[in-house]
């Protein structure tokens, strides 16, 4: 074999080999292509079931400050107006009013700024309201809160028509919108929302 066959024999062997290496590098590329891709969709899935394990934990800090923020007005408004509260009644603003009135009446030197009936229910639908903020902004778990509030929340909303129209007027805006949009869309026969299905790790 002359040295110019000896050349282009080795060429051809560094040629078949070079071929060999990029198809192994080809083949290594596309399985580490895969394993990252596989990874990011772990790592999105895990991000995602971490979110919503916030929602549903925010959702059942919210539901567990409810007598903490508004017992003391729901025991309140109840001992005057329970009646109305359990027929989905209305509570007519002259009878608020005269209420309020009586009660400021009664305050004094020891109790100068005790809460009358109207800071009561003001407690009681920013309660609400939070509950609307934090279903609205997706910082907490719909299904848990409408599971939790739903028929509560809808109670309340209906009691305070007359008040709620009231201060709407007096302040010349709706300070309760989100409040009022997720009564609505809480309405009996609206389809409820579902939770997402967990990952699987």
């Amino acid at each position: 074999m002359s040295t110019t066959d000896k050349i282009a024999l080795i060429s051809a062997v560094i040629a078949v080999l070079a071929a060999v290496v990029a198809i192994v590098s080809t083949l290594i590329a596309r399985a580490q292509y895969k394993v990252a891709q596989s990874q990011f969709t772990l790592d999105k899935q895990v991000y995602v079931d971490a979110h919503e394990q916030s929602r549903r934990e925010m959702a059942l800090s919210v539901s567990s400050q409810y007598d903490e923020k508004t017992l003391d007005a729901r025991a309140e408004i109840l001992s005057r107006w329970k009646e109305l509260f359990d027929k989905n009644g209305v509570i007519p603003w002259d009878e608020i009013e005269q209420v309020r009135k009586e009660q400021i009446a009664a305050r004094n030197t020891i109790t100068p700024h005790s809460l009358v009936v109207t800071d009561q229910l003001q407690k009681i639908l920013n309660f609400f309201e939070m509950v609307a903020l934090a279903v609205n902004g997706e910082v907490a778990n719909e299904k848990i809160l409408r599971e939790c509030f739903c028929s509560t929340m809808t109670r309340w909303h209906t009691l305070t028509t007359e008040f709620r129209n009231h201060l709407t007027t007096t302040r010349g805006y709706n300070p309760w919108i989100p409040l009022d949009d997720l009564v609505e869309k809480w309405k009996p026969g609206k389809k409820p929302v579902s939770l997402p299905p967990l990952g699987k790790i």
